[in-house]
């Protein structure tokens, strides 16, 4: 489970999207720029930027940034505003969906990650800032119905919240025991993280991953 502590403020841009505040990084420099060799298109990957990829459907990729791996080849995909349940709705949800039954909490205070899962973040009340990708990650304000789909490997953090915040928190239950990473990882933990479960769709709107990440 992860603690609910709120102490660091952060400062940065705040763009309201569909309902969801999001706060952008800086605009990338051409050095934070990536031609994806996986696609014929070659299309730009703009690091730490969040981006549209559908109406209430975000996507921020992170890279590598010498500490937290943060699995490039995977974004954190962010859902505005698309949960309208009870929170035991939410949990059945969730365990009709595949996912482990969830835990309600919030966000360690500290930038971690899970070598070993997926994690799905399913806010039911109040509001919080989340910081992803590490200390120059950009930040979300996570609110009452939003969603967020994170890596293995992906760093977050939480820096305040507000109105009494509360998430589900669930794993994949075919990698039901989350480790707790707080640092460079081992050559096993990259491994766990190279090798580790994908989940087909993601848990509250059934969309399938693959539709989503290209």
């Amino acid at each position: 489970q992860e603690l609910m502590l709120s102490l660091a403020v952060a400062v940065f841009g705040i763009a309201t999207i569909y309902g969801s505040a999001f706060a952008f990084p800086p605009p990338p420099s051409k050095e934070n720029m990536l031609t994806s060799s996986s696609s014929s298109t070659a299309q730009p990957r703009n690091w730490g930027v969040v981006e549209e990829i559908r109406p209430n459907f975000h996507q921020v990729f992170l890279k590598d940034d010498g500490v937290f791996p943060n699995t490039p080849s995977h974004p954190v995909l962010l859902l505005s505003n698309v949960f309208h349940g009870t929170q035991e709705e939410g949990s059945q949800l969730l365990v009709e969906a595949g996912w482990t039954a969830p835990w309600v909490w919030g966000v360690f205070t500290y930038h971690h990650y899970h070598s070993t899962a997926w994690e799905v973040l399913v806010c039911v009340q109040g509001s919080a800032d989340i910081q992803f990708g590490g200390p120059a990650g950009p930040t979300v304000d996570v609110k009452k119905g939003d969603v967020a789909l994170i890596p293995p490997g992906v760093a977050h953090k939480q820096l305040n919240d507000k109105g009494g915040f509360a998430l589900l928190g669930a794993y994949p239950q075919q990698t039901p025991h989350a480790d707790t990473v707080r640092g460079v990882p081992s050559e096993r933990q990259r491994l766990a993280i190279a090798e580790c479960f994908t989940p087909v769709t993601e848990p509250i709107t059934g969309t399938r991953l693959d539709n989503l990440y290209s």
